[in-house]
């Protein structure tokens, strides 16, 4: 068996889906796990990648404070709206801080969050954020009602059984029409996370070989089962790992050493790193430069590559969160009518954005609500801004053609 194949060797496990995957590469140890959250939770522990992307969904989601706006549009900038107070401390043990964090993170590794509202008979008490890993789904099979109920384990506390309603269920798409649960990114990304992974454990077994690679030993006569062993472990003793490196190697009666050469395929280990790196994030949504790829890091590109990750990953992933908050939030507080995020904040993350406002702005086939929609903003309440403004000096083309027509009397159109 030559060195890429057993560095890159085939499972014999069944892969069973997306819900019940097994990323086999993932683990240290020659760990296996069969729940597809342990492995998710594996990737992020194993790989530097997949904890810097899932970190950042966490950062992102947590970077734009919470608005809230009452039922006649304006903004409720009170301290102390039940609301406002609500999300300001989640829980006990949490500020808004920690549990926004807490949700990205979770939805950039397990691909779903779950929030259980605690409820009293005066509204929602506290939020707690839970481990996708402690919630089980009893599904019904029933495409227009799939969960019949929730069970959460609560450790040494026993399960508690939870109505469909009575959890918050945010949740990246899956593709599976069987699955009730979210789709991690790490599910795209396996492949890439399982060669990153065998690349760096066959870099430190080079290194710990002095970068040596292996040798054959030719004997001029058949070993017994004793020999060979003893000879292989003297060969490793005195002439394996770092420290021996460089040692000469003396043979006598008649043996011979062979040095395995590797090819700059098998070598290029870096460029195989960077490759499957670019392809976590490809599966993040976030640019590579944004992941801590150096090799095209200017300002320019950081400057884009954040404008990019922002419109594409971060916005989408707010709205996300927000409207499933919203959703269960709302209905408690009829004072409130819309709960979002600070997009002002949001478009701070991608820089100097002079050069977009500059050419809306002059836009004048746009309204000023499809600008304010460009920018992420909400739409003004204002009837005129949805019709197209031009500028006083602006003439209709055809009022020009009118102007220009040869007048009576006159051929050149000259009064």
């Amino acid at each position: 068996m030559g060195i890429m194949s057993r560095l890159f060797h085939k499972s014999n496990s069944r892969e069973s889906g997306v819900s019940a995957m097994v990323l086999s590469g993932l683990f240290a140890d020659g760990e296996a796990l069969t729940s597809p959250h342990g492995q998710a939770k594996a990737g992020y522990l194993n790989n530097p990648y997949v904890r810097r992307a899932s970190d950042l969904y966490g950062a992102f989601t947590a970077r734009p404070d919470t608005l809230i706006f009452g039922t006649d549009g304006q903004q409720i900038v009170r301290d102390d709206h039940p609301l406002m107070k609500l999300l300001d401390r989640p829980n006990p043990s949490m500020d808004r801080n920690e549990f926004m964090i807490e949700i990205g993170t979770n939805l950039g590794i397990y691909g779903e969050a779950f929030v259980f509202p605690l409820k009293t008979a005066s509204g929602v008490r506290k939020l707690f954020v839970i481990s996708p890993q402690s919630v089980m789904a009893e599904e019904t099979g029933d495409p227009l009602d799939p969960i019949k109920c929730w069970r959460v384990s609560r450790g040494t506390a026993g399960i508690m059984t939870l109505e469909p309603q009575d959890l918050i269920h945010i949740k990246l798409h899956n593709p599976d029409p069987a699955s009730v649960r979210g789709c991690s990114p790490i599910v795209s990304a396996k492949k890439s996370v399982e060669m990153q992974n065998a690349i760096r454990d066959w870099n430190i077994a080079m290194t710990k070989n002095g970068a040596k690679g292996s040798v054959i030993i030719e004997v001029p006569r058949a070993l017994t089962d004793a020999q060979f062993e003893g000879m292989t472990k003297q060969l490793q003793s005195y002439y394996g790992g770092t420290t021996n490196a460089g040692k000469g190697m003396i043979l006598d009666d008649g043996k011979k050493a062979t040095s395995l050469g590797m090819t700059s395929v098998e070598m290029d280990y870096v460029q195989g790193t960077a490759i499957s790196a670019r392809e976590v994030s490809i599966a993040y949504g976030i640019a590579p430069e944004v992941l801590g790829d150096s090799q095209n890091k200017t300002y320019a590109n950081m400057s884009e590559s954040y404008r990019q990750t922002v419109q594409t990953t971060v916005i989408p992933l707010l709205k996300l969160i927000y409207g499933a908050l919203s959703a269960y939030l709302l209905p408690f507080y009829p004072d409130v009518s819309r709960m979002t995020y600070d997009i002002e904040q949001v478009n701070d993350l991608m820089g100097d954005q002079t050069e977009v406002y500059t050419a809306l702005e002059q836009s004048s086939f746009l309204t000023i609500n499809e600008k304010r929609e460009k920018l992420g903003y909400e739409p003004h309440v204002s009837s005129m801004a949805d019709s197209l403004l031009v500028n006083m000096g602006v003439m209709p083309i055809d009022e020009i053609e009118d102007v220009s027509a040869p007048q009576d009397g006159d051929a050149d159109g000259v009064l």
